[in-house]
């Protein structure tokens, strides 16, 4: 693989494949792990995603902005997952605390995912009913319980953190 291609409308598409695989691990331990974030409704074994970026949200609190991933579960959404693959990528407005859909998970009982790269630029811009997900997390899911090639996907479209800045951590 060449280098680092950073497309958060590519890793999208992706994570909503993978997500909705059946046939891989990665599925059921992604909905174990945001089961056990959520506040009241879970994700059922019938829950699918879908991209988001081509299907409008009936609630009035969207103003017809388009998440990047729809979670369906009974029938019904559950959650909305706003992916970002490029650590300086900044959050529209309808991503920030005010904004849409923040307003949307809100009102409506469903729970908001936010999926970074690490050390994101905008992170303090996220709203705070969001539930925060490291892509380096989905990554060390991707690796233990994913047999489709997630994991290299992920290093191909996700912004890396520089070594430099790894050897300045310690």
């Amino acid at each position: 693989m060449g280098g680092n291609k950073t497309n958060s409308n590519s890793i999208t598409s992706i994570l909503v494949e993978k997500l909705n695989n059946r046939k891989s691990g990665f599925r059921y331990k992604m909905l174990e792990v945001w089961n056990s974030t959520i506040d009241g409704a879970t994700l059922g074994g019938d829950t699918e995603f879908v991209d988001g970026t081509y299907r409008t949200l009936p609630f009035a609190e969207m103003k017809n902005y388009r998440v990047d991933i729809i979670g369906y579960s009974g029938g019904n959404e559950k959650v909305l997952i706003e992916v970002k693959a490029g650590r300086r990528e900044k959050l529209q407005y309808s991503q920030t605390e005010n904004g849409a859909y923040a307003k949307t998970a809100d009102q409506n009982g469903l729970t908001l995912f936010s999926i970074i790269p690490d050390k994101y630029d905008h992170e303090n811009d996220i709203p705070s009913i969001a539930i925060v997900y490291k892509w380096s997390v989905i990554y060390k899911y991707a690796l233990e319980f994913d047999n489709t090639g997630l994991a290299d996907q992920k290093k191909f479209f996700v912004e890396k953190t520089p070594v430099s800045e790894k050897l300045k951590e310690g």
